[in-house]
């Protein structure tokens, strides 16, 4: 792709001029500030929408004494010789737009538009973009070769890095550790967890180093705020040790007692219980009538047993009548078949 011809209208103070390269190497001269470098800026303008000093924001309007000029068409034009011989011409028009609002009778300035022009024909910018990269490879590679400090200087490292790489062939992580004993524990950083014989390449773990570190330095960044509220919750009076062991002996003491009492009481309630077992006995025993006296036929005197309570296993019991000092014990037979012979001591 060889430039045939440049052409510039209203282009940064050049209002007309032509140059006519023919496909051949050439060189503009001149006085300062006579339009070398405009010319320059007009070619990749044109072709990837930046001066050559790549700087963003720039604009091809023309200035005049009082400032920009208006109402112009700012346009940079050129014609190319492909590989195979033919001709395209590529065409940039920058311009203001103006509008008039409703109830006004004046325009006012409403911003700038571009337009593009593949031979001739109006097309959308992103069929412009897809021509050029179609001519010659995309934008990248015309600003390297056209824009002088492009690659050195503007291109991101790790683009530049890739080219070279390209174009010089590549060099492995184990070349460049063996050629240096300061780089001789690397491998055991690039050591892939859970394997033996798998690494991480050195750009991969340079980017965990950088995730592992910025976490870090968060971590750190809280610690002051930690540490401030730590602080702020010690308390501002001494703490009285010996005092505080007083008081814990003093609870601890009234503590067992208060435990003593417990297993007193559980002792009380566990005798009542007891006790209460032989209270359906005894209700039956006092309402239960006397049975004939054993091999008499004689009946004791009417009534019913009174103060019958257990003793040592057996039922006493008295009724009413005489009072004497002779007691005779009285079978009564089983109780109900629980085991239990009742006696009754009978006093007349």
């Amino acid at each position: 792709m060889k430039i045939n011809t440049l052409r510039l209208e209203n282009f940064q103070g050049i209002k007309a001029a032509t140059f006519n390269f023919k496909g051949q190497s050439a060189s503009i001269y001149g006085d300062n500030a006579t339009g070398k470098t405009t010319a320059y800026n007009a070619l990749t303008w044109l072709l990837f929408d930046r001066p050559s000093t790549g700087a963003k924001g720039y604009t091809p309007k023309t200035k005049g004494p009082d400032g920009d000029m208006h109402y112009l068409d700012h346009a940079a034009e050129a014609q190319f010789i492909m590989d195979s011989g033919r001709l395209v011409t590529l065409r940039k028009v920058f311009h203001e737009n103006y509008k008039k609002k409703r109830g006004s009778a004046t325009e006012e300035f409403d911003g700038h538009s571009v337009d593009f022009f593949i031979d001739g024909v109006p097309v959308k910018e992103k069929e412009y973009t897809a021509a050029l990269l179609g001519f010659c490879g995309g934008a990248e590679q015309m600003k390297m070769l056209t824009m002088p400090h492009y690659f050195p200087e503007d291109m991101p490292w790790e683009a530049r890095r890739k080219i070279l790489l390209e174009v010089c062939g590549d060099v492995s992580d184990t070349e460049v550790i063996s050629s240096s004993d300061e780089l001789k524990e690397l491998p055991s950083y690039l050591l892939m967890r859970g394997t033996v014989d798998q690494y991480y390449t050195v750009d991969e773990y340079k980017k965990i180093a950088t995730a592992q570190k910025a976490d870090i330095n968060k971590q750190l960044l809280g610690i002051p705020g930690r540490i401030d509220e730590a602080q702020r919750a010690i308390p501002d009076e001494a703490i009285d040790v010996v005092a505080i062991d007083a008081q814990l002996a003093t609870l601890q003491t009234k503590q067992d007692r208060l435990m003593e009492q417990k297993a007193a009481l559980l002792r009380a309630v566990y005798q009542g219980q007891s006790q209460n077992a032989h209270r359906p006995y005894q209700r039956e025993v006092q309402e239960r009538p006397v049975p004939p006296f054993p091999g008499t036929g004689e009946r004791w005197p009417q009534g019913r047993l009174r103060g019958a309570g257990t003793q040592r296993g057996r039922v006493h019991g008295s009724l009413p009548g005489r009072q004497q000092c002779c007691p005779h014990q009285r079978w009564a037979g089983d109780h109900r078949g629980s085991g239990q012979s009742l006696w009754f001591v009978v006093l007349w």
